[in-house]
């Protein structure tokens, strides 16, 4: 039995602790105070949201399996919806249908349900931020934090973070460090309304302009109703509250970098009132930067372990994007033959 440290308790991270929990000594260290990543769920006094990832695809034999299981377990369901677009025509934005048939799934209650399964039986180390892996004359790796605290001494470590800051982490001597891209996301705002009128009840979610990229009805997915399980024949007479995400463009979250959280509502209020003609509740909103969100290049697929240190990194970008490659980069890893701990 080894002793491991993984860094990161995203998707991947945890599916690798998942994977070696049963023969081997793992523990977990996250910066933040939640599991999940980009599966961030937020829950506030007037509205729930999915902040990051809206729902995920599911394309390999290993992935789909997984996603069965979720299902069985029902911390997952298929959102079915054909999604619209924003088309410009002549002087008037409109949303059009898209062609798009693909089977989407969401997490129950929230995006960050699969993130607590995985993490069933892990020991996780919230609020800590490890700063450095030393290694030793021992053949071990010592994990300090940014208080340079010593967290322990490991057999091995798995980082499972983006890679700009995977490279940060690394030992100089890493066989790949060089390897990995230092500039390989893009960023991203992402905005929560809320409007005290309904959109048409069939739009769900669109893809939008160069400004916001996407917009979902958060109430759509019917976990997210307040007072009442979703209806079909809801009475489009009554005002009934509607909450919804945004996610602006890599183009316009990189122009917009410095902006004030007050601003970035401000253009996130105009963009969907000139949209869909209705109000927005001023009052209440929720801001949150993406600084790693989106892959400036997708077709990176290399797996990333220095068998001589015992230093692995995965994550998404490794893996062609997405949270199905966050859950394969994991499995390819551990599945390596050069993977021996």
């Amino acid at each position: 039995m080894k002793k491991i440290a993984i860094i990161g308790a995203g998707i991947s991270g945890l599916t690798a602790a998942r994977e070696l929990q049963p023969k081997h000594d793992v523990i977990v260290f996250e910066k933040s105070r939640g599991r999940g990543g980009r599966t961030a769920h937020k829950r506030l006094e007037w509205g729930n949201f999915d902040i990051g990832a809206q729902y995920f695809t599911a394309r390999s034999t290993e992935f789909k399996k997984q996603v069965d299981d979720w299902l069985q377990k029902g911390c997952v369901k298929e959102w079915e919806f054909t999604p619209l677009k924003l088309e410009q025509k002549a002087e008037r934005a409109m949303l059009v249908a898209s062609s798009d048939s693909t089977e989407r799934y969401i997490g129950n209650p929230g995006m960050n349900s699969i993130a607590h399964d995985l993490s069933n039986n892990i020991n996780i180390k919230f609020n800590v931020r490890v700063k450095t892996i030393v290694p030793t004359s021992n053949d071990c790796l010592e994990l300090f934090d940014d208080k340079n605290n010593l967290l322990g001494s490991f057999d091995s470590v798995i980082i499972a973070v983006p890679a700009e800051q995977t490279i940060d982490l690394l030992p100089d001597d890493t066989s790949f460090r060089n390897s990995i891209p230092s500039s390989l996301h893009t960023p991203c705002w992402a905005v929560g309304i809320k409007t005290p009128k309904k959109v048409a009840p069939e739009i769900q979610g669109a893809f939008g302009d160069k400004t916001v990229s996407w917009v979902s009805r958060q109430s759509a997915k019917q976990y997210l109703f307040q007072s009442s399980p979703m209806q079909t024949d809801i009475d489009d007479n009554i005002e009934q509250d509607d909450f919804w995400m945004l996610h602006f463009s890599p183009e316009w979250s990189t122009k917009n970098l410095e902006a004030t959280k007050p601003e970035v509502f401000a253009h996130a209020k105009s963009w969907f009132t000139r949209v869909f003609k209705v109000p927005v509740d001023e009052q209440n909103y929720l801001v949150h930067f993406w600084r790693y969100a989106n892959l400036k290049d997708n077709t990176l697929s290399n797996i990333f372990w220095d068998n001589n240190l015992k230093i692995g990194a995965i994550g998404d970008w490794s893996s062609g994007g997405r949270i199905e490659g966050a859950f394969t980069s994991a499995l390819n890893l551990i599945n390596a033959e050069n993977f021996k701990l």
